[in-house]
């Protein structure tokens, strides 16, 4: 049971959820699908796409640079945008965990 508290929280399905407790509530009905995006109401359109939502398309070309990203897959990949095709492929089931290698 949750408390009626208003203390909104995003998830990365771009909905905002009344408190944190409801937020939990629903990830566990949507184990794997669904991360913490921050707190406070969501605000952009592509809030389902989170950490990568700088992107309104799958890159199709990402710079060689090694700056290590961790999804929540367990997967290290080698920097935000080739985190970010990822994401596009599989919108919904992999989420951002971390800077660096997993």
């Amino acid at each position: 049971m949750c408390t009626m508290e208003y203390k909104p929280v995003c998830g990365t399905d771009g909905k905002t959820y009344s408190n944190k407790c409801v937020f939990c509530a629903a990830v566990f009905k949507q184990l794997g699908s669904l991360c913490f995006e921050h707190d406070g109401e969501c605000q952009m359109l592509l809030a389902a796409l989170g950490f990568c939502s700088e992107y309104t398309a799958p890159p199709t070309a990402c710079q060689e640079i090694y700056k290590p990203v961790c999804g929540t897959d367990g997967n290290t990949y080698s920097n935000k945008c080739t985190f970010c095709i990822a994401v596009f492929e599989q919108l919904g089931s992999l989420c951002f965990e971390h800077d660096g290698e997993c």
